[in-house]
C-alpha cells in the first residue's frame, strides 16, 4: 500500500478542470480527502469547469463520509450561484 505521505497532492486543474482534492471528494476517497484538507494551499471550494464544487460531487455521488467530513471540517464552504444553479435536479 502506498503511504499517504507519498501521495501527490497537486494543487492544479487537469484537462477537464479537476483537481486532486475534487477528484478524491468524488471517488469517496476520505483518507486521501482528511490529508488535502489539512494543506492550506488546497482550496476545497474550487469549482470544476461544470460549476460543481468539492461538496456537490461528494453529495450528487452518495460519498457521505467525504460531504460530512467537508461540512465539519472547520474550513469555510462556500456556496456561490453559479455551483447552485449548475447543480443536478
Amino acid at each position: 500500500l502506498l503511504s499517504l505521505r507519498s501521495i501527490n497532492l497537486d494543487i492544479n486543474k487537469n484537462d477537464k478542470g479537476w483537481t486532486s482534492f475534487y477528484l478524491a471528494c468524488k471517488m469517496g476517497n476520505l483518507q486521501v480527502v482528511q490529508k488535502m484538507i489539512l494543506d492550506a494551499r488546497v482550496d476545497i471550494n474550487q469549482i470544476s469547469h461544470i460549476g460543481w464544487s468539492p461538496l456537490m460531487t461528494a453529495s450528487f455521488n452518495s460519498r457521505l463520509p467525504v460531504f460530512k467530513l467537508l461540512l465539519c471540517c472547520g474550513r469555510k464552504i462556500n456556496i456561490n450561484q453559479k455551483s447552485i444553479k449548475n447543480a443536478p435536479n
